[in-house]
């Protein structure tokens, strides 16, 4: 405020004439600015937290890189591109299937990542990471969630605003050209000008859309869960919200055991998603008003990211809410106490001046670390001043030519000015001179930086304990150039490595007026995709309600869908879902094993537990959030869920065939969704009510037998008259039907020599068919395969055994892994009737 009272005095004092409505059209001005506006600042910490959140999003879907983003996984492109593909779409990552290119696009989109981060090339880094950002949620959208729908808005929004004047790399060389040009680097003052504030159609349409996502989710919650109401489902919906077992977080069981606690919760999330928007255009006070929404924004997405797990929602939120941090906090609060200090504004960076490399670094020491307190200045000047004070106590020079004070010319360090040259002479580093005019060099000078910097001041102490290798780095790095400057000064003259624009071999005229037609059209093009922005934000989230009767235009709907603009933020709305599912996958093994696979996520770490109904752990069965929407979003609820479930079964079958061969394959496995819901009666988060349960989906992993049916039973010799031996003394002798009786109660031990097939004659096994490749449609579209023409048999050869019938989901297995006679009888065993019939017809034998 003191600034701006500063700033208007010196608007009244310098207009010749005090004109009232130009003081209005001042004040009307800034206030517009301040509203609608953003700081530079605020944008450079939203594009540092930005970059962070999509490094940490790429490492954690890194984690399953080969099942989700190859054709390896559990969503091929065959069947990404026949069942769930959009024709605006476009995608770098639908180039290729495999595992190697889907790692080197993942090293590359973090390579531009971090250049985004530290803000070198930054305009270019962020459009090419916001395309490999399109690319990685159009390839697999069933593991998408609202995070990934405000990461894709918040990259295109760092695109369109200059994220990169403050605390980045760019600012730094920036800072360097306007040195070599003698251009001044301090901020411009004049009356009504805000150096640091930005107002323009991006920043409207960037604050429009953090406040769409809060006021629509505001209106999607309608039921009493949110409202509130008679029954016990008045104010629920954070208690709802807890009791899911895969979102909550420890610190949700404490609040959980605490009904009305979460009731409190829920009418204050409710209630602060419609005033929160408010803060943000309060025409009196407006920056501590601002300030108070963000910080109850931040505040509400740290309490849902500490209580349930949400994926990156919360950190995405948080990066655009830091966006719109208001120039009241960066002013009056963190500069002026924190930055504007004594020790720090006096403190001066020296480089040696014919020194480019110095001179960079010096220019990233102030921009990263001393921001625009510091002076940066040739170390050259300090000489001659030192030389002129040397001159003036000889009475050579006058003392007001050099120095401003006296406290200034007593400071200066007369007998260093030896040290000083020798130091330009051999390594050419940097000198800090701190508050107290006191001179540093080498390391010495990076522990004044720490000691200065607002950012490293509280690690300066260990700064010290590195000496001896900071001493190390610095003197080879210092050959490294002097190296460098050898080889290359004869070719100083021939070559330049600053970066030429396309119009500077034109004549200084053309060149200027090139340059400002270039700078025109480009920033009109940006303001009019901005309008365009705030057009369709406005339209297609008022379209959910039919507000006005507003939709967006048909005509933009296809750059709508190709840049992913359309967005819905009904997160738990109209209420948190009362119901609870899981799965239980029944899997058999060849050998007739047992095994659970969803329990501590046995189908995806490939470790089966023996099969039982228990319910299983959350958290771990379904691994990850990105897990759980593929099996939310795809698995259960997809109009293409078929083909989904299809390739799921046949990426399970794969993998645990090729870690577990032999008698350990995965022969079928049935996946049975139970289903419970809420305890509402006793409003106990924990024990839910099982509501039933159903087979989903039964998948065969190949058609052939498995081993424990074409084992065939125990065989016991056949009981004959003849060979029956003598009673032992004292046992009673049993008559042929009481021995018939006793072979009932113990089929298992009867033969019927009459029932067993003839012998066959061995054959060769005919050559299977050619293996297909795995194809993401249904078994039923794919043709036949054709089988080879066995050779010709003799006329008294009985018919070769006939094969099980193939099963949709099974797939062709090689000759190497089904080896199989194809004269093998087929035999699956004696049951009960048949047994009862070859008894009868036994009795009437004997």
């Amino acid at each position: 405020m003191n600034k701006n009272k500063g700033v208007v005095n010196t608007f009244l004092t310098e207009a010749s004439k005090p004109d009232f409505n130009s003081i209005v059209a001042l004040f009307t001005w800034r206030k517009i600015r301040e509203v609608f506006g953003v700081d530079k600042r605020s944008l450079a910490l939203f594009r540092v937290w930005l970059a962070i959140t999509t490094l940490w999003d790429l490492a954690d879907r890194a984690r399953d890189l080969t099942d989700h983003y190859t054709d390896y996984g559990v969503l091929p492109r065959t069947l990404v591109l026949e069942s769930i593909w959009n024709d605006n779409w476009t995608s770098v990552y639908m180039a290729s299937g495999t595992v190697n290119a889907t790692i080197a696009l993942f090293c590359v989109n973090g390579v531009f990542a971090l250049f985004m981060l530290i803000g070198y090339y930054t305009k270019t880094a962020t459009v090419l990471s916001y395309i490999f950002l399109l690319g990685l949620q159009d390839r697999n959208v069933l593991i998408g969630h609202s995070g990934d729908l405000l990461h894709r808005m918040a990259m295109l929004f760092a695109i369109l605003l200059p994220t990169a004047d403050f605390f980045s790399v760019d600012a730094a060389l920036r800072l360097r050209r306007r040195m070599r040009r003698g251009k001044s680097i301090q901020p411009q003052e004049k009356p009504g000008y805000m150096p640091h504030q930005l107002c323009n159609a991006t920043t409207v349409g960037l604050l429009f859309q953090v406040l769409a996502m809060y006021y629509t989710a505001y209106y999607f919650k309608t039921e009493p869960h949110w409202n509130g109401g008679p029954g016990p489902e008045s104010f629920s919906a954070t208690w709802l919200a807890l009791q899911l077992p895969f979102f909550r977080r420890p610190m949700g069981d404490l609040f959980l055991a605490m009904p009305k606690l979460c009731a409190f919760m829920t009418l204050a999330v409710h209630e602060w998603q419609l005033l929160g928007c408010y803060c943000f255009f309060v025409p009196v006070f407006s920056g501590p008003a601002r300030m108070f929404g963000v910080l109850g924004y931040f505040a509400m997405h740290m309490g849902f990211a500490t209580s349930l797990r949400l994926g990156q929602f919360g950190w995405i939120t948080c990066s655009t809410i830091l966006a719109l941090i208001p120039a009241w906090l960066w002013d009056s609060v963190i500069f002026s106490k924190w930055v504007k200090t004594r020790e720090r504004s006096g403190v001066k960076v020296h480089f040696k001046q014919d020194c480019g490399f110095c001179h960079l670094v010096a220019c990233l020491v102030h921009t990263f670390l001393l921001f625009d307190e510091a002076r940066i200045v040739p170390a050259q000047s300090r000489v001659e001043d030192s030389r002129m004070a040397i001159k003036r106590q000889n009475g050579d020079a006058n003392f007001e030519e050099f120095y401003e004070d006296e406290e200034t010319a007593v400071a200066v360090d007369m007998p260093g000015i030896s040290k000083l040259v020798e130091h330009q002479n051999t390594y050419g580093w940097l000198m800090v001179e701190d508050s107290r005019h006191n001179a540093h060099y080498d390391w010495a000078a990076a522990y004044a930086i720490c000691r200065a910097s607002p950012l490293l001041f509280p690690v300066a102490w260990l700064v010290p304990a590195f000496e001896r290798l900071g001493r190390r780095a610095i003197l080879a790095m210092h050959q490294h150039r002097f190296h460098k400057q050898q080889v290359c000064s004869a070719y100083r003259n021939d070559f330049s490595f600053d970066a030429v624009p396309f119009y500077s071999h034109h004549p200084r005229g053309t060149r200027r007026t090139l340059k400002h037609v270039y700078t025109a059209i480009s920033t009109w093009s940006v303001q009019a995709f901005s309008v365009f922005l705030v057009y369709v934000i406005i339209t297609w989230n008022a379209s959910h309600f039919g507000w006005w009767g507003l939709r967006t235009a048909d005509a933009a709907r296809p750059t709508v869908f190709a840049l992913h603009l359309d967005q819905y933020w009904g997160m738990f709305a109209p209420k948190p879902p009362d119901s609870w599912w899981y799965y239980n996958i029944e899997a058999t093994l060849d050998n007739g094993t047992k095994l659970e696979l969803f329990d501590d996520g046995g189908y995806r770490y490939l470790q089966g537990k023996p099969h039982s109904w228990d319910k299983p752990d959350f958290f771990l069965s379904f691994k990850n959030h990105r897990w759980f929407k593929y099996f939310e979003n795809g698995y259960n609820s997809h109009p293409a869920r078929d083909g989904i479930r299809l390739n799921f079964g046949r990426w399970l079958c794969r993998r645990w065939n090729l870690e577990y061969p032999g008698e350990q394959r995965l022969y079928t496995f049935i996946v049975h969704l139970v289903t419970e819901r809420a305890n509402y009666e006793e409003m106990d988060g924990f024990n839910h009510i099982p509501t039933g349960s159903g087979k989903m989906w039964e998948h065969i992993c190949y058609n052939d037998e498995p081993s424990f049916k074409r084992r065939p039973p125990p065989v016991a010799p056949a009981p004959a008259r003849a060979q029956q031996a003598s009673p032992k003394p004292f046992e009673k002798r049993r008559s042929p039907k009481e021995l018939a009786d006793s072979q009932l109660r113990a089929p298992e031990s009867v033969t019927v020599p009459q029932m067993r097939a003839p012998p066959v004659e061995q054959q060769p096994p005919p050559q299977p068919p050619p293996a297909e490749p795995v194809v993401a449609k249904d078994e039923s579209s794919r043709p036949a395969p054709v089988a080879e023409q066995p050779a010709a048999q003799p006329a008294d050869a009985p018919p070769p055994a006939e094969a099980p019938p193939a099963h949709p989901s099974a797939e062709p297995q090689s000759a190497a892994e089904s080896p199989r006679a194809a004269a093998e009888a087929k035999s699956d065993g004696a049951d009960g009737l048949e047994r009862r019939k070859a008894h009868e017809s036994y009795d009437e034998a004997l």
